[in-house]
């Protein structure tokens, strides 16, 4: 791994709550305490649970070995800080837009098919390249990416399946073709891009790793490893549309069009290498005219519309095991959870309610 310093001489910290009647547990759970809750977080695999709101910390908790300085893995959570990078290119100039298409920045690229995906099919996981994402398959392309040698080298023998910006399929490949594009726009290996453009800005508590390859290629399409806290604070970056204490990191047109995209919702309410909970109403042409909203029809086998999915303003960074920064930037409210498993709970569904209660 590599690692990522932070500036020691700038940290951000988040208010800690005084209050311990602060925070309020899902009422949907029969037990919920803030006892129960703790209960409840250690029992479904969860290593650090952190809810805050308005830059207070209004819950945290850890299990036992860990604590709030336990350098913790990110998995996919990697993916959305990879997507700020693309962002924060796109407004230095590197990258001219996000409609360019990605051989433009990797001439390596061999499958002539790849010429006609762009930047955006990438970001929104509709590129359609040929890539098996199967985590128990020890011979599928990600379990060849995850424990492969030569990143760079298995890049130049990628293909083209299906028409890009057609059908999301979420596909880890994506993110490392990202990063490749951001090194080759920027000329700076993209762990020192995180570092300068992000890790710093953003006053991390904590210095960060970032595994690599055998080749000491950066595992882009995972593996950041830090802190709950300071993973907190991208969470903290999009709530405030880009802007960190004055600075403005990243465009805000980048953060809320990540944030509140106004294109047709995929199936999976997918963009920028972001997901977004949704609302779904039953079907009525008066819920049709009073949506100001994106929205996308749900229909039944015969093709009848039964309802109406459109975004909530909710939205997360997630991982395998059950990674995630949740963000509701209308309550100015962050959740991570970070897990050694995934605990079989609904955790969006537990976010959710926690953000709306609180």
């Amino acid at each position: 791994a590599v690692a990522i310093q932070n500036d020691t001489t700038k940290q951000f910290h988040f208010f800690e709550s005084t209050k311990k009647n602060r925070f309020h547990p899902p009422s949907y759970l029969k037990r919920n305490s803030i006892a129960d809750f703790d209960k409840f977080t250690s029992h479904k695999k969860t290593v650090a649970f952190l809810v805050i709101k308005n830059d207070t910390i209004i819950y945290e908790n850890y299990a036992k070995k860990y604590k709030k300085e336990s350098l913790l893995p990110s998995f996919s959570v990697s993916k959305s800080f990879v997507s700020a990078l693309i962002g924060i290119a796109v407004q230095e100039g590197y990258i001219k837009n996000i409609d360019e298409p990605i051989t433009n920045y990797l001439p390596q690229l061999k499958d002539e098919n790849l010429k006609k995906v762009t930047i955006r099919n990438v970001l929104d996981m509709q590129a359609g390249f040929k890539f098996g994402e199967n985590y128990f398959n020890p011979f599928s392309e990600v379990a060849k990416y995850y424990y492969g040698r030569d990143l760079k080298k298995f890049i130049t023998k990628l293909k083209a399946k299906e028409t890009p910006g057609k059908k999301f399929k979420y596909q880890s490949v994506n993110t490392q073709v990202l990063s490749f594009i951001i090194e080759n726009a920027t000329k700076k290996p993209i762990h020192q891009y995180l570092e300068e453009k992000l890790w710093q800005p953003m006053q991390m508590e904590y210095p960060a790793t970032w595994n690599v390859d055998d080749k000491g290629t950066i595992k882009a399409f995972c593996c950041i490893n830090s802190t709950a806290r300071d993973f907190a604070k991208l969470g903290r970056l999009y709530n405030q549309h880009g802007n960190w204490n004055g600075q403005q990191l990243i465009s805000k047109n980048w953060v809320d069009s990540t944030l509140y995209f106004n294109k047709d919702l995929n199936d999976f309410a997918y963009s920028n290498h972001w997901w977004h909970t949704v609302n779904e109403l039953p079907y009525s042409d008066s819920a049709l005219a009073h949506l100001t909203q994106p929205y996308t029809i749900k229909k039944n086998r015969k093709g009848n519309p039964t309802s109406i999915i459109f975004p909530s303003g909710d939205s997360f960074a997630r991982g395998v095991l059950g990674q995630h920064i949740y963000i509701n930037p209308k309550k100015n409210i962050i959740i991570v959870r970070m897990g050694k498993g995934f605990g079989f709970t609904k955790w969006r569904k537990l976010f959710r309610t926690i953000a709306r209660e609180n």
